[in-house]
């Protein structure tokens, strides 16, 4: 429905109204951004992720302050993804990965904004007391535990992800 009525409105000309309703439609505009995303860099120095970046540490206070307000405990655990490891790993487990990986050289786009946009929202939160960054929680491992995306966990990652967090989460005494 936007793309109908907002169309006339965002058009210069409006001999352009039935293209502008295309563009805005959901589906059009969602594949035009999967295209940026694999083709445009996200720059840190840019206005916009800056935005997401304290808008969504704004949202994670706000849950701090929620789960405070009930008498409950807020920790917030970034999961271990491929793309941002920053750990020393074993290079025959990193060849495996290497030749498993959907995401190779095709999509390096994609990675490195994921990444920037990773680090922006790390370095705003590091020094958060309910932040825990598990970037590098799998580091350690012998095989390959991440799926050919480089983003979800075989059983195995999970029960190394589950293992480690118990043991942070019995330090603080949870």
């Amino acid at each position: 429905m936007q793309g109908l009525i907002e169309s006339y409105r965002r058009s210069y000309l409006s001999l352009f109204k039935p293209l502008n309703d295309v563009l805005y439609s959901s589906s059009t505009l969602e594949l035009f951004d999967r295209f940026r995303q694999t083709m445009v860099a996200v720059h840190p120095e840019n206005p916009v992720p800056k935005e997401f970046v304290a808008e969504t540490g704004k949202r994670y206070e706000h849950v701090k302050k929620l789960a405070g307000a009930y008498g409950a405990k807020f920790v917030l655990v970034w999961q271990p993804i491929l793309w941002v490891e920053k750990g020393k790993i074993d290079p025959r487990v990193k060849e495996k990965e290497r030749e498993l990986s959907i995401m190779g050289a095709k999509f390096s786009k994609v990675r490195e904004n994921f990444a920037t946009t990773y680090d922006m929202l790390a370095g705003s939160l590091k020094d958060k007391p309910y932040f825990m960054d598990f970037r590098n929680a799998l580091t350690s491992r012998t095989a390959p535990v991440y799926e050919a995306d480089g983003v979800h966990l075989k059983p195995v990652g999970n029960k190394m992800v589950a293992t480690r967090l118990a043991e942070v989460l019995k330090d603080r005494g949870w």
